[in-house]
């Protein structure tokens, strides 16, 4: 990983802390498990390599429908190592609401 952290991508620094910090908790969800560096990494780069599979793109939006969470992070971080941009729906959408949205 580069020393000048402005210059690293996500991939990397993820990497490199899951390296470097192993076990230590990375993520504390409200009322759910901790999650360490490791297990962050390796979910989130399952994530990334399950949704290049699907097809997604660089760029791409991927709309996502979760309650606040440690899965909507990992989710994110996931998103964003494939390339993508998440598009966060609010999960009281309904109807027309959502129709819009999407």
């Amino acid at each position: 990983m580069t020393s000048d952290l402005t210059q690293a991508l996500l991939p990397d620094v993820l990497k490199a802390r899951s390296e470097l910090s192993g076990e230590k908790p990375f993520l504390h969800a409200v009322g759910g498990d901790v999650v360490s560096y490791r297990r962050t990494f390796e979910r989130a780069c399952s994530i990334a390599n399950g949704l290049i599979a699907l097809g997604a793109e660089r760029n791409e939006c991927i709309l996502i429908m979760a309650a606040n969470g440690g899965e909507s992070v990992l989710s994110w971080l996931g998103i964003a190592m494939a390339g993508a941009t998440e598009v966060a729906i609010n999960t009281g959408y309904k109807g027309k609401s959502l129709e819009h949205v999407m």
